[in-house]
């Protein structure tokens, strides 16, 4: 396995971004190539573009790829070999992530396990102190996976004057606590709305899906924040 720090977009494969976590080895490459997308509120980030984990040969084609099908780098060209010596092999793009983009996933990459463990700990504090509230399902983890805690998602059933947009609106204007949704179900968008299509259970989910803030500068000040204002908007 073979990992490579590209930019840009068009690579097809696996994408991974929001489970990465401190043993990424864990996941299955189904396809040969998983992309893990480096942005800014991702698990870990290079600003932009990512990172292709895959198959040594699959891997190599990418870079030949984002680097408009040039057969070496202009790190290679203007080591051992002369820079006019080159070839163009394939049709590629300009799909290269700049060195200091890079550079910063290298050493995000190297935080990953302390980035993850830390939101490990903030979804077990919410997973102990949420428990039991009477509308409020919580997410769960099969004993086999390790999760990621790229999210915190909690699903809130209307009732008791409750839904997930006065809950979201209560905790920012009352409790200064940004919250929110993942994800708006992609029939709903205006670019896919000619589609003739009914989807009851996403549609439902998405009405009352919620994601609690979960990321690693949060201190426990801020998780237990966020822990009483639920209850005060429970009680």
């Amino acid at each position: 396995m073979r990992v490579v720090l590209l930019g840009g977009a068009g690579y097809i494969g696996s994408v991974a971004s929001h489970h990465l976590v401190s043993h990424g080895h864990h996941v299955t490459v189904v396809d040969g190539l998983i992309y893990n997308r480096g942005d800014a509120n991702k698990v870990m980030t290079t600003g932009e573009g990512g990172m292709i984990v895959g198959r040594a040969d699959l891997v190599q084609a990418a870079r030949l790829l984002g680097r408009h099908g040039i057969d070496s780098s202009v790190w290679q060209r203007h080591g051992k070999r002369r820079t006019a010596d080159y070839e163009v092999t394939v049709p590629g793009l300009k799909y290269r992530m700049p060195d200091i983009t890079a550079a910063v996933g290298i050493q995000q990459f190297q935080k990953l396990p302390d980035f993850t463990a830390r939101r490990a700990q903030i979804a077990a504090s919410y997973d102990r102190s949420l428990a039991g509230l009477s509308g409020l399902r919580l997410p769960f983890v099969l004993d086999s996976v390790q999760h990621g805690w790229f999210l915190y998602p909690v699903l809130i059933e209307p009732g008791g004057g409750r839904s997930r947009d006065t809950v979201a609106d209560l905790l920012l204007d009352v409790y200064g606590i940004g919250t929110s949704v993942h994800f708006k179900p992609v029939h709903r968008l205006a670019a896919y709305r000619y589609v003739d299509c009914h989807l009851p259970v996403t549609e439902q989910i998405a009405a009352r899906q919620l994601s609690l803030p979960c990321y690693p500068a949060m201190t426990s000040t801020d998780v237990q924040r966020v822990i009483d204002a639920i209850h005060a908007l429970w009680s």
